[in-house]
């Protein structure tokens, strides 16, 4: 046996050693998720994203028929989970989140053991299941109902369809791949930058070979890029240009911080919470970055021109990963959560780049060693996290944190079966708080429907019923005629002043509060309730 062929044959795992560690991440992931599923802090967007796809579920159209600030896909996607929220509420749509996020970190790590050296496929798809799926930060938001888990999967669908240039049907998973991203981009429109990336990658790719065929490639992918926008995007943009106009772009464009300040510390917010969340991973990155600068180039197994940056799907990750961070990072708003949809092709790109690196290191079991480092530290952050604070203690009262009664979940279907029987025969509340509405199968009044940003006080009647939003008339109108015999109002009621999502002036408050107080009167009030563990006043109708 040859030197290398010894030296490969001690450095891989064997199929035991790989077994065992495949079978403690899969139990760690899994019970990460349980406990987001069960555990984890509710978040405002979760009731007007599950609300969006019931409207779609009974034949309504996003921006259409009601305001929305996420692209199309994930109202449709979620409206096929549907009975599992008629029949768990929230609970139900965040078990459809997490099988779309297990479904994201399987897909990594095939993507992962594709594109690996063959002496480290097998160690390199459970690195990158592990730094994907054993992170209680991302687990987290691939379980509450957010587009991330969505989004995630179809980028890594994308890549890995991409991914396969072999055998036969090689147009039509590239044409598959181009469809997959524009479906990311009409879920969360920051995807969209992927497809330029990954076109000119193509047309550059096929350039080179000089080769008909591989003129077609960028053809084909383009075409799928095209069919998805014109099936996902161009009805929508056709049948009401304003609202979809606003809802994709003006809005997210429109948010406020503040001044130079608020913006810089904002920025600098999104930089260190994104490291704090991914830390493990980044902290990886930087200790293979500076092991590549160091390599020997007569020890490395595989030459170096190829350790990066060689095929078109490394250089399609890479390049997608830093183009996807500088938009996050450029939002007017940036949270470091939005990070959450592109991190999962971040593990594969990490793990695939840490097995070529570690091919020029003349190290003893250096797969094993660097699995098992990974797996601790991955294992050890999750439970070391903000995250699980959460889980357990409520919101600081001085020098004491209080720890919690009951999870949000408990305390939001609590507070939903009250409020279904005070409404009896009355299907309408009036709420901000959709999450109360999908919670307790009611409705709420047009307009409503995205919840605390939905009001717009300064706009004119004519932009506000097209968008399908409130203004200063339309709500105090809303609360004055809505059949609704129970009102529900949080912490996150009559508080947002939309686009902006800047605190809404004190008077805007005291008028609508006025006029509440007009038609209801005060019935209960339930702390420690829903985002941020606000109170809750529920009211009757007089």
């Amino acid at each position: 046996m040859s030197e290398q062929a010894q030296f490969h044959h001690i450095a891989a795992p064997d199929s035991r050693v790989l077994g065992a560690g495949w079978l403690a991440v899969i139990m760690v992931a899994l019970t990460l998720c349980v406990a987001n599923l069960y555990l984890g802090a509710l978040n405002q967007d979760e009731g007007w994203y599950l609300y969006s796809a019931r409207l779609v579920s009974e034949g309504k159209l996003p921006f259409v028929d009601f305001a929305s600030t996420q692209g199309p896909v994930m109202a449709i996607v979620y409206s096929l989970g549907q009975p599992l929220v008629n029949a768990m509420g929230v609970a139900g749509g965040r078990l459809y989140t997490a099988m779309l996020g297990m479904f994201c970190f399987v897909i990594v790590a095939v993507l992962a053991y594709r594109h690996a050296p063959k002496s480290s496929a097998g160690s390199c798809a459970l690195m990158a299941f592990t730094l994907a799926a054993v992170n209680v930060y991302q687990s987290y938001f691939f379980t509450i109902v957010k587009t991330y888990a969505l989004a995630g999967s179809l980028i890594a669908a994308g890549f890995l369809m991409l991914s396969i240039r072999s055998g036969t049907w090689v147009g039509l998973r590239l044409f598959a791949a181009g469809l997959f991203f524009a479906m990311a981009a009409a879920t969360r429109i920051s995807a969209g930058v992927i497809i330029p990336i990954i076109f000119l990658l193509l047309l550059t790719e096929s350039l080179q070979m000089k080769k008909a065929r591989a003129h077609a490639y960028y053809i084909l992918f383009a075409v799928g890029a095209l069919t998805g926008l014109a099936v996902f995007l161009f009805p929508f943009w056709f049948l009401a240009p304003d609202a979809f106009r606003f809802g994709m772009f003006e809005y997210h464009s429109a948010r406020s911080v503040g001044g130079l300040a608020q913006v810089l510390a904002y920025k600098a917010g999104f930089i260190s919470r994104t490291v704090q969340a991914y830390f493990a991973g980044i902290g990886l990155l930087t200790v293979i970055f500076i092991m590549d600068k160091c390599t020997p180039l007569s020890s490395s197994i595989i030459p170096k021109c190829e350790l990066m940056f060689t095929r078109t799907v490394t250089r399609g990750l890479w390049y997608s990963i830093l183009a996807v961070t500088v938009i996050h990072f450029a939002a007017p708003f940036p949270y470091d959560d939005y990070q959450a949809m592109i991190y999962p092709v971040f593990a594969v790109a990490l793990a695939v780049y840490s097995m070529k690196v570690l091919e020029g290191y003349a190290m003893p079991y250096r797969q094993s060693l660097l699995l098992s480092m990974t797996i601790i530290i991955c294992i050890l952050a999750s439970f070391s996290s903000p995250v699980n604070e959460k889980w357990f203690v409520g919101e600081r009262d001085r020098i004491w944190w209080p720890i919690k009664k009951e999870s949000s979940l408990v305390n939001l279907h609590k507070a939903a079966v009250m409020t279904r029987s005070l409404a009896q025969e009355s299907r309408e509340l009036f709420t901000q708080d959709t999450y109360l509405a999908v919670e307790s199968g009611m409705k709420v009044p047009h307009g409503m429907e995205m919840g605390p940003f939905c009001y717009y006080p300064d706009w004119p009647t004519s932009r506000a019923v097209q968008c399908h939003v409130l203004n200063r008339e339309m709500m105090v109108d809303t609360i004055l005629n809505s059949p609704a015999t129970v009102a529900a109002v949080s912490g996150y009621g009559f508080a947002v002043k939309a686009p902006a999502i800047m605190p809404l002036e004190s008077r805007d408050v005291s008028l609508l509060w006025k006029t509440l107080l007009s038609k209801y009167q005060l019935f209960r009030t339930v702390d420690g309730y829903g985002q941020a563990g606000t109170k809750l006043d529920i009211l009757l109708k007089k």
